[in-house]
């Protein structure tokens, strides 16, 4: 990551410790975060849950936290960024732990066209 374009360094980090020296360990936390979230999406699930378009759409949010945040004095981009990647984090996990019940709620909120907190 810190040798992303997005850094533009002059000269290529090689050290795991300069990396995070030059990252910063809430940085670090945030991407450790970020990797772990993604890891525990399911594949497949008996919901009927679309984990690449959760996916796509957590990315999406994330970026956005993040730009805003470069607008906002005292706002750390990062942890809007996390804040962004997990905001609908729950319905991986009612994916996962209720999968019949949430299947069903999606359902509803589709037939009915209403929000899928109301389902």
């Amino acid at each position: 990551m810190v040798n992303s374009a997005y850094y533009s360094l002059p000269k290529q980090i090689t050290s795991i410790n300069h990396a995070v020296v030059y990252l910063g360990f809430n940085t670090i936390k945030n991407l450790a975060l970020s990797i772990a979230a993604i890891g525990m999406l399911p594949a497949s699930n008996a919901a009927g849950f679309d984990g690449q378009q959760y996916l796509l759409h957590s990315l999406a949010t994330a970026g956005i936290a993040k730009q805003l945040a470069l607008r906002v004095d005292d706002a750390d981009p990062m942890d809007c960024f996390i804040a962004g990647l997990l905001h609908d984090f729950g319905k991986v996990v009612f994916a996962q732990f209720m999968p019949k019940e949430f299947r069903k709620a999606l359902e509803h909120s589709q037939w009915h066209e209403s929000s899928l907190h109301e389902a």
